[in-house]
């Protein structure tokens, strides 16, 4: 009945071409929770301001998302700190703005 509001367990297949090379993954969507989970962990919080781990939230995201990569998913995190700057930005498109919404259904009009 409201399946369609909920995040899909299936993955989406990715092929990234770096170098004349295809790397094949599998994603998975975040839900709008683990999104706001992993903001939370990556805010660094002071006196004067708050600020986001941009770095942690990406590679924390990266790690949620990826099902299956060209390499051994045990060592994500290893690699992910380790990926070309161009390799990991291609990556980096496919997890969600942590700045803003990206709706993507239809508002209904109040009355």
């Amino acid at each position: 009945m409201f399946d369609e509001i909920l995040v899909s367990n299936e993955t989406k297949d990715v092929v990234l071409v770096f170098k004349e090379k295809e790397y094949k993954f599998k994603l998975k969507d975040l839900s709008w929770s683990v999104r706001n989970r992993i903001i939370s962990k990556c805010m660094i919080v002071s006196e004067k301001s708050v600020t986001l781990d941009i770095d942690r939230y990406y590679r924390m995201s990266l790690k949620e998302m990826i099902a299956e990569a060209p390499w051994d998913i045990a060592k994500t995190d290893e690699v992910l700190s380790k990926l070309d700057g161009n390799f990991g930005y291609s990556l980096q498109r496919f997890v969600p703005n942590p700045y803003g919404n990206e709706p993507s259904g239809e508002e209904i009009p109040k009355n």
